[in-house]
C-alpha cells in the first residue's frame, strides 16, 4: 500500500562499486553503516551518495529475487512509492511553464464533471501541497481488501473518493493526500490527451534521457532488472501483496535505478527541469511542516554546521525508498529497498550525519526477532524471562519498546496461535497501559478462541485508547456491536490554553509546538510533520497517524506541562512560549 510522507526499510550484502569519485567523501564510514543495517536485517536494497554530478558511494545489497538468490545491483529497478510526487509535481508544473495549466485554476477548469464538493474552490497548487481537503482514498477501510486488487479506470477511482467529500476547506490545512496526486495525473492526462506515463516520459524524462533508468511500473509490463517486492515478518521475509498499478498510478508508481535518481536530483536542483520561478514555487514550503510541492524542505546542525535537506520518502507493497538533496556538500543521498521493514529514512540519516562529521546510532533490530524461537518452542514465560535477560544484559542490542511486543503477539495470532498471543499482548500491557495496538489485539485473539465478551471489551478498551483504530472498529462492526467511543467536543477558549511551545525535560532541543485553528489542535515535533490531536477527554487528546497519546497537566495558573505516551515511553514536556507564532 500507499504509505505516507517519509517512510523506511532494509539491506543486505554487497560492495561499493569500483571507480567512482570519492573525494572526500568518508566511504569506508559509510559501508560500514550499509553493512551494519544489513547484518541487523534493517536493510535489502540499494545506496547511492553523490557529490555534485559525481558519484561518490554505491553499493547493492541482499537479493532482488530471494527465490533464485537473484542479488541486487546498482541497476537494478526499485518501485519508489510515493518519491513519485516530485516527478509527478515537476511535470504538472513543466505544464504550467507551457501556460497549458495555472497553479491557481481549479479542479473544475480541467474535470468539469468531477463529482465531488469543491471542485470550483480547489486548485492545482492545493493539490500540489496536500492542502486540498481531499481524503486518501490508501485510508479508506476497504483500501487493502479490495481497492489496491482492483484494476480501475481513472474516472471510477476518482469517484470513489470524491464522493467521501470534503474534510476541511480547501487551503485551510494541511492532510497527506494521494487522492490530490491521483487527480494531479488525470489532469496531466486530461489536457495532454496522452496518459501519465506516456506524457511524462516525453516531457520530463525523455529529454533528460531518463527514459529507462525511471519509468511506469505497468502490472503487465516485463522490466528489465525490476527487483521482486517482499515484507518483513518477526519470522522472515515473504512475498509482498500484490497492487494493480493503475491503483497508485501518478501518486506513487514509478520505479528508478539508484543512478537515475541521482541523474534525476541533480537535474531538478541545476534548473535542467524548471524555470527558476517555478523550482523556487516547488522548493517553497507552504505549510508549518514543510511541504512544498512533492518535496519536503527540512532542516539540521549537525557538528555545528547548519544542514538543508530536500526530499521525500516512499513506500509502497514491497518496497521503501528515502531520497534526500542536502547543503552544503551538494549531496544526493538515496536508498531503495525492496523489502518493508522501515529503516531507510534512519539509514540515510545516519549517512547524512556521517558526511557532516557527526556519528549516526547504531542500527537496532526488533527483540521480536530474537524472541520469535523461543515463544515458538517454549512458553510464553520463557519468552518474557528472555525479554529480560536481554534488556538487563544488551541493553542497546534490540529495540525493546512494548510496540515490538506486539508485533510479537500479531505474529503469533498470524501463524494461528492466539492463546500465546494473549500472554505476550499482556506482557507489554504491563509495560504500557497505553498502547491502543496490544488491546485490540488481545480483542481479536480472544475472539479467535470463541471469547466474544472478553473480546468486546478489549476492543472497547483499545477505542478508548485510539478512538481512530480501524482494526477494532472493523472487528466490532463485523461482531455487531455498536462502538462506544467517540470524540469529545472542547470550546475553542480551553484548546486555546493548550497551544504553545513545549521543551522536553530530558532533552530540551526536542520540543511540541500546539496550535489551534478554530476548534482543532495540532501538535508538530523538531523535524516533524504537524499532526492534528483528536480529543478524547478535556485534557487527554491521540493521533490518527500513529499510536500515541498526550496529556496535559491543568492547573489554576495555566498549563505549564504535557506528556507524550508513545512506544512504551511517557516524556515529559514543560512550556516554555505560550503563543507560537
Amino acid at each position: 500500500m500507499i504509505q505516507r510522507v517519509a517512510i523506511l526499510l532494509l539491506f543486505a550484502l554487497g560492495g561499493t562499486v569500483p571507480g567512482f569519485a570519492q573525494g572526500d567523501v568518508p566511504v569506508q564510514r559509510i559501508d560500514s553503516l550499509v553493512s551494519a543495517y544489513h547484518d541487523a536485517r534493517l536493510f535489502n536494497g540499494a545506496v547511492l551518495v553523490g557529490t555534485g554530478d559525481s558519484v561518490a558511494y554505491a553499493t547493492a545489497v541482499g537479493d532482488a529475487n530471494m527465490e533464485w538468490d537473484v542479488p541486487n545491483t546498482t541497476s537494478t529497478r526499485f518501485h519508489i512509492g510515493s518519491v513519485t510526487k516530485q516527478f509527478t509535481a515537476a511535470f504538472i508544473l513543466t505544464l504550467v511553464a507551457e501556460d497549458t495549466v495555472a497553479l491557481d485554476s481549479t479542479i473544475a477548469t480541467y474535470l468539469p464533471e468531477y463529482p465531488g464538493p469543491g471542485a470550483d474552490r480547489i486548485t492545482i497548487h492545493h493539490l500540489l501541497t496536500h492542502r486540498s481537503g481531499i481524503p486518501s482514498f490508501t485510508a479508506f477501510e476497504d483500501y487493502e481488501s479490495r481497492t489496491m486488487r482492483l484494476e480501475w479506470e481513472p474516472d471510477s477511482l476518482v469517484t470513489t473518493f470524491a464522493k467521501r467529500g470534503l474534510q476541511f476547506e480547501p487551503g485551510s490545512q494541511w492532510s497527506y493526500s494521494n487522492s490530490g496526486y491521483f487527480l494531479l495525473g488525470v489532469i496531466a492526462q486530461e489536457v495532454t490527451g496522452q496518459h501519465y506515463a506516456a506524457a511524462l516520459r516525453e516531457k520530463v524524462l525523455a529529454p533528460l534521457g531518463l527514459d529507462g533508468p525511471i519509468g511506469y511500473a505497468f502490472s503487465e509490463d516485463i522490466i528489465e532488472r525490476e527487483a521482486d517486492g517482499y515484507t518483513q515478518t518477526v519470522w522472515g521475509y515473504q512475498r509482498a501483496e500484490p497492487i494493480e498499478a493503475s491503483v497508485p498510478f501518478s501518486a506513487g508508481m514509478l520505479y528508478a535505478t539508484p543512478t537515475g535518481l541521482h541523474r534525476w536530483t541533480r537535474a531538478l536542483h541545476t534548473g535542467q527541469v524548471l524555470p527558476d520561478s517555478l523550482y523556487e514555487a516547488m522548493t517553497t514550503p507552504h505549510s508549518e511542516n514543510g511541504y512544498g510541492y512533492g518535496l519536503v524542505m527540512q532542516s539540521d546542525t549537525i557538528g555545528g554546521t547548519p544542514v538543508s535537506i530536500m526530499g521525500h520518502g516512499g513506500g509502497i507493497n514491497g518496497f521503501t525508498t528515502s531520497l534526500n538533496y542536502t547543503t552544503p556538500g551538494d549531496y544526493t543521498v538515496l536508498a531503495l529497498d525492496n523489502t518493508t521493514s522501515g529503516s531507510t529514512s534512519r539509514l540515510t540519516e545516519g549517512i547524512r550525519q556521517v558526511l557532516h562529521g557527526g556519528t549516526p546510532p547504531s542500527p537496532q533490530p526488533s527483540v521480536a526477532r530474537a524472541l520469535w524461537p523461543v515463544v515458538q518452542k517454549q512458553t510464553v514465560a520463557d519468552a518474557t524471562a528472555r525479554y529480560r535477560t536481554l534488556k538487563q544484559e544488551r541493553p542497546n542490542a534490540y529495540v525493546y519498546d512494548p510496540t515490538e511486543l506486539v508485533r510479537l503477539g500479531d505474529a503469533l495470532r498470524e501463524k494461528e496461535r492466539p492463546a500465546r498471543a494473549i500472554g505476550i499482548y499482556e506482557f507489554a500491557l504491563s509495560m504500557d497501559s497505553t498502547l491502543a495496538d496490544a488491546y485490540a489485539g488481545l480483542g481479536l485473539a480472544e475472539r479467535a478462541l470463541g471469547n466474544d465478551a472478553a473480546a468486546e471489551s478489549h476492543l472497547q478498551m483499545a477505542l478508548d485508547r485510539n478512538p481512530a483504530l480501524e482494526q477494532a472498529q472493523r472487528a466490532l462492526r463485523e461482531m455487531g456491536v455498536e462502538e462506544g467511543t467517540s470524540t469529545v467536543t472542547l470550546s475553542p477558549e480551553l484548546l486555546e490554553r493548550y497551544t504553545g511551545v513545549y521543551a522536553a525535560q530530558q532533552r530540551p532541543s526536542f520540543t511540541l509546538t500546539i496550535t489551534r485553528e478554530g476548534k482543532q489542535l495540532y501538535g508538530q515535533a523538531t523535524g516533524q510533520a504537524r499532526y492534528r490531536l483528536y480529543p478524547s477527554s478535556e485534557t487527554r487528546f491521540f493521533l490518527k497517524v500513529v499510536d500515541a497519546q498526550v496529556e496535559f497537566t491543568v492547573k489554576e495558573e495555566g498549563v505549564p506541562q504535557l506528556t507524550l505516551y508513545q512506544r512504551g515511553q511517557e516524556i515529559l514536556f514543560t512550556r516554555t512560549e505560550e503563543s507560537p507564532e
